[in-house]
């Protein structure tokens, strides 16, 4: 009888266990829901936190590898940008990363020791394909498709959040741009206008000799031109960054318009400063814009006079190499540390320093100078030394025969 009562005892127990053995190996819907309820809210917190946390890419990349190792189980993890430099490492040394990052691991592994597992899934960022890319370590499992599966979801996110910070970045670069460019503006232009409108003021109400006038017209007109090139420098640059700058090429004698803009700059300089060009007797014929070439030879001659406060020479050097023809221009004046030379030739750069402060700009010339001479497959360059002056050249193609 007691065998009878085991053996039922077994039965029972056997059809007890079967619905958990089936609800194991083929759980319900709802089931396989709570299951996954803890995975699924860490995974909403990761969404959640990829949507709020935006100091900069680096620290959002961190933080959002960090989440990722969470969400599969990994060891660490890396971020690789679009442009292939690394963004951001968790709990592995950047050797390593990037050893990983191009494909290359450690090498085979020794007896005793699990060989790494890897998942790298796309990040399709606006400056090129990223790679998001979680390490398996010693103690944690093998990824498997579902891990798989759930880094891809996540990486769609993280894509998009890396993006939106890139743009959030921009728009404040742009933002400060504006505000530097409108500060500048009312600055520089604020100075020629007040003297105008006062000369034209005293001349309404007669209060100017006829002498007078004729003193104060030149200097007008002088202050006039001087907020024209300021508005043209700030046009032409709108034009570079809307892509709209349109070049007229034609074909002339670099001779002539190095001589047409020292005849248009000598009557306005300085007793100071002394004015001089150096032209070989052949002709220098290049295809350019014309007009956009003499507006940088203007620019640089204007910045020698400028930066030399205490006055002294001002040089044009006209020559030619096998297929270049190279103007330089050099002064005498303040000259600019190396430490300064980054400031050159970017948008509103301006050098701050005792001897710069008096110094009236836009920031814009050298920016337009160079930009101009690149459009038309010429060059820039600059050799300086802090107070003994500076060399800035432009090195245009020499036209063909």
């Amino acid at each position: 009888l007691q065998n009878q009562y085991v053996t039922l005892a077994i039965q029972l127990g056997g059809v007890l266990v079967a619905p958990l053995l089936y609800a194991s190996f083929a759980p319900p819907r709802w089931l396989r829901r709570i299951w996954r309820e803890p995975e699924e809210e860490r995974f909403r917190a990761a969404i959640n936190d990829l949507l709020l946390f935006a100091p900069g890419r680096r620290p959002l990349a961190e933080r959002a590898i960090d989440w990722a190792c969470r969400l599969v189980g990994a060891d660490s993890g890396l971020v690789v940008d679009g442009d292939g430099e690394l963004l951001a490492v968790h709990n592995i040394n950047e050797e390593r990363a990037a050893r990983i990052a191009t494909g290359v691991l450690t090498g085979p592994p020794t007896e005793g020791e699990v060989h790494e597992s890897t998942i790298s899934v796309p990040l399709h960022l606006d400056n090129g394909v990223g790679h998001l890319i979680v390490v398996a370590g010693p103690y944690t499992p093998v990824f498997g498709t579902d891990e798989e599966a759930r880094l891809h979801q996540y990486s769609v996110a993280m894509a998009a959040a890396l993006d939106r910070v890139r743009v959030a970045e921009r728009m404040t670069a742009l933002e400060e741009v504006k505000s530097r460019f409108l500060r500048l503006a009312s600055h520089e232009l604020r100075g020629p206008l007040t003297l105008v409108r006062g000369y034209v003021s005293m001349i309404g109400e007669g209060s100017l000799s006829d002498e007078g006038i004729q003193r104060a017209v030149p200097l007008m007109l002088a202050k006039l031109s001087q907020m024209t090139g300021m508005l043209n420098e700030m046009l032409e640059t709108a034009r570079i960054e809307d892509n709209a700058l349109q070049v007229k090429a034609e074909r002339f004698d670099l001779r002539d318009a190095v001589t047409d803009v020292v005849d248009m700059i000598r009557p306005i300089t300085g007793n100071g400063h002394h004015l001089e060009a150096t032209m070989p007797s052949q002709e220098i014929s290049v295809v350019a814009d014309r007009a956009k070439i003499e507006t940088i030879l203007s620019n640089l001659v204007d910045n020698a006079i400028k930066y030399s406060p205490q006055g002294g020479a001002v040089l044009l050097e006209l020559a030619t190499t096998d297929d270049s023809a190279m103007l330089t221009v050099s002064d005498q004046g303040i000259g600019i540390a190396e430490g300064d030379m980054k400031v050159l030739f970017t948008r509103f750069g301006r050098i701050s320093n005792d001897d710069t402060i008096p110094i009236a700009g836009t920031g814009l010339g050298l920016y337009l100078s160079r930009e101009l001479a690149r459009v038309q497959a010429g060059d820039v360059t600059v050799e300086s030394t802090h107070g003994q002056g500076s060399r800035f050249t432009l090195s245009l193609p020499l036209a063909k025969p």
